[in-house]
């Protein structure tokens, strides 16, 4: 919505957010109007009260036609307020959900006017958050490359240490248990045997548990023998380029967005229908 807002001059969008982040910086970076609110710890009441009061005075000094709260986090801290000044309160849900999540719970109190959902698969969750609600689908647009990466290829793979005549397999993703990273290398392992590839794993680290996950990925690459084929390469603000210098793209997610039964403590997923010593194994 920031970086190609030119193609619809009918909406002048301006962002709120509570954090400074990689996210924050790449807002800033396209120029869109931004407004920084404080810092929000839902264990103490005060930084709920000082955000909310931050929100409550830019919509006092300017006048905006609609607000939008992005999934249930945002809209239980802000939502309140949004209501309070008359102003009408939108909700983009981005996930799939239960709805028994207690940030959920408590979004449920204040219930928007109208709801935005990426997927169709996405809005038949919807119910388990709010009743009665119209809710649309936006399927988000998906942006050609701002240029041609092709002349980089060589390059690209010299950096991560990859041989040109190789068959690139790519993961870009969080690097969290249901992006299905170990069944991929599960898989890929059944391969060993096939020379003449590399998997690149895309992806950075951000939480302790997250390096765990990372440890136990590639104690399992070295257990399948794979390990000296799979570059851990952590997270990049390139990845067109990446993408432009490899030959397939592979994401095995093994369970929808906002799936909450996987412990970061375990990461062994259940997947039924992948069994690396059934008869069906080499599919």
């Amino acid at each position: 919505m920031a970086r190609y807002r030119e193609f619809c001059c009918d909406i002048e969008p301006e962002f709120a957010t509570c954090y400074s982040s990689r996210f924050t910086e790449e807002l800033q970076s396209t120029g869109v109007a931004m407004h920084v609110l404080r810092e929000v710890r839902a264990s103490r009441p005060v930084t709920i009260l000082r955000a909310r009061a931050a929100l409550r005075s830019l919509l006092h000094r300017k006048p905006f036609d609609v607000v939008i709260c992005h999934m249930s986090w945002t809209n239980a801290i802000f939502g309140p307020v949004v209501r309070s000044e008359g102003c009408p309160l939108v909700f983009w849900m981005h996930g799939a959900t239960n709805g028994r999540h207690w940030t959920e719970r408590w979004s449920r109190l204040c219930p928007p006017d109208l709801a935005i959902c990426p997927s169709e698969f996405t809005r038949s969750f919807f119910p388990n958050l709010f009743q009665g609600i119209e809710c649309f689908v936006l399927n988000c647009p998906v942006a050609p490359p701002e240029r041609d990466y092709s002349a980089e290829r060589g390059a690209v793979r010299s950096e991560l240490t990859t041989r040109n005549d190789d068959a690139v397999i790519i993961q870009v993703s969080r690097l969290e248990p249901t992006k299905g990273a170990l069944l991929h290398l599960e898989a890929l392992g059944l391969l060993k045997d096939l020379s003449g590839w590399t998997c690149w794993i895309v992806g950075g680290v951000q939480r302790a548990f997250e390096e765990d996950y990372v440890a136990s990925l590639k104690r399992r690459a070295e257990e399948l023998g794979i390990l000296e084929r799979i570059r851990f390469v952590g997270e990049r603000r390139d990845v067109p380029r990446l993408l432009a210098a490899a030959d397939i793209y592979c994401q095995p997610n093994i369970a929808n967005e906002g799936h909450r039964s996987f412990s970061p403590r375990h990461y062994t997923p259940v997947c039924p229908w992948f069994r690396p010593d059934s008869a069906d194994s080499g599919r």
